[in-house]
């Protein structure tokens, strides 16, 4: 009962007090063998979770409905994960001053190795804001990101979908000084494309592919495009190359025990670190050995469990040791099924016997063949002692599958 009672007042104090020390371990960890570029983003992760939790949210839109929401730091370069931590809900460490949609950038902006060294912030028009960019300059740090024009008071004149202000023309533009060192860019493509930024913003030439009114047919056209675009084009992103990396790969364990979704994830996003490290310390490209991220994977696996995991042996030479040597059987290679009815054939004489595999063995590999029998496509781990070839034994129409491979009456 006391037990109970103590976790019940953890879990008050912090929903996820069991993996938080975890958590914030890795996280310390990515950030001290790892210098960002100049160029980073924060965005969100999430974490596929159906168990009843606190903090599970739930989204029809994304691709897994339920999940646990984790704010991610990356570098923009190489999406490699510098800081993350976990959304617990309503925050008690913000202060009134700060936006709940402003706050996850700045707790994670806000660290020693990041302030005062004109890093550039790129966000979506969800976190970013006037208080943000006035936040972020106070460290030491530009911000650069779409908006929600609904969000100024008063409102400024901005390019709109409909109505009086939609634009007449592709490269329209228009920009406004906000506040100190703050403009807000408004861009007129095939729609609105609003930004906000704390750093002066130029115009530069874009290509865009335009359909003639006339006659209908293509042309290239050249655009006049805020130079502020082509850097948030190029600096956002990275968090969401970092997910996609992770998603290949995500275990397929299913457990109503939530901290086992957190603790593989972690573990995940720590290999896609560690192997985004190896290619820039060896320089790697995408065909050389360990340059895709399975590759690594595989070498990572192999070393993490020692020397006795060897490589998979051809299925011409596969063996099982059993402890006992009586059980032991020497599997035959595999080859095409093929009815041959001669009765001196060796699978015809002799005494057969079945014996039972098991699923894996001692190297874990798979012992499970295809059948061998005429006409059958099943999965099966049990093999005929003698004749050592798969052959299941359920039953058909005359019979078992063993039983109709030692029979010449079923060939004739």
């Amino acid at each position: 009962m006391f037990i109970k009672t103590e976790k019940i007042a953890k879990s008050k104090l912090d929903c996820f007090w069991p993996i938080a020390t975890l958590a914030s371990t890795v996280s310390g960890l990515f950030q001290h063998y790892f210098i960002p570029n100049q160029h980073i983003d924060v965005d969100e992760q999430g974490i596929p979770a159906k168990c009843r939790h606190s903090a599970v949210q739930y989204n029809a839109n994304k691709p897994y409905k339920w999940f646990f929401k984790v704010y991610a730091l990356n570098d923009a370069v190489t999406s490699y994960m510098w800081a993350f931590y976990l959304f617990r809900g309503k925050d008690n460490e913000r202060h009134d001053g700060i936006p709940a949609s402003a706050y996850p950038v700045y707790k994670l902006a806000n660290h020693v190795a990041l302030r005062g060294k004109n890093y550039i912030m790129h966000v979506d028009n969800y976190f970013n804001s006037l208080i943000l960019c006035q936040l972020l300059l106070r460290i030491g740090m530009h911000c650069c990101g779409t908006f929600r024009p609904n969000r100024f008071k008063p409102k400024f004149v901005f390019y709109a979908k409909t109505g009086p202000t939609k634009g007449k023309a592709r490269g329209d533009m228009k920009q406004h000084k906000v506040a100190e060192s703050v403009w807000v860019t408004s861009w007129w493509d095939k729609k609105p494309v609003n930004m906000m930024h704390t750093f002066q913003s130029f115009w530069a030439t874009v290509q865009r592919n335009t359909r003639n009114a006339i006659s209908g047919a293509h042309e290239v056209k050249q655009l006049q495009r805020p130079t502020v675009i082509g850097w948030y084009n190029y600096g956002m992103g990275g968090t969401d190359v970092f997910d996609q990396m992770l998603s290949y790969y995500r275990t397929s364990v299913k457990s109503k025990r939530w901290p086992h979704a957190i603790i593989f994830h972690i573990l995940l996003a720590c290999a896609v670190n560690a192997w985004i490290l190896y290619k820039l310390a060896y320089d790697l490209k995408k065909h050389d050995e360990c340059g895709n991220f399975k590759s690594f994977l595989e070498k990572l696996i192999v070393q993490l469990c020692g020397d006795d995991v060897s490589t998979p042996s051809s299925d011409s030479e596969t063996e099982l040791d059993d402890t006992d040597s009586s059980m032991a059987v020497q599997l035959a290679p595999k080859r095409r099924k093929t009815a041959h009815t001669s009765a001196d054939d060796p699978r015809f004489t002799g005494n057969h016997q079945v014996c039972q595999l098991p699923s894996y063995d001692s190297d874990g590999h798979r012992n499970s063949r295809t059948c061998m029998a005429p006409r059958c496509t099943r999965q099966t781990t049990t093999v005929c002692m003698q004749c050592g070839v798969h052959l299941c034994i359920k039953f058909a129409k005359n019979g078992t599958c063993f039983q109709k491979y030692h029979n010449p009456n079923c060939y004739t």
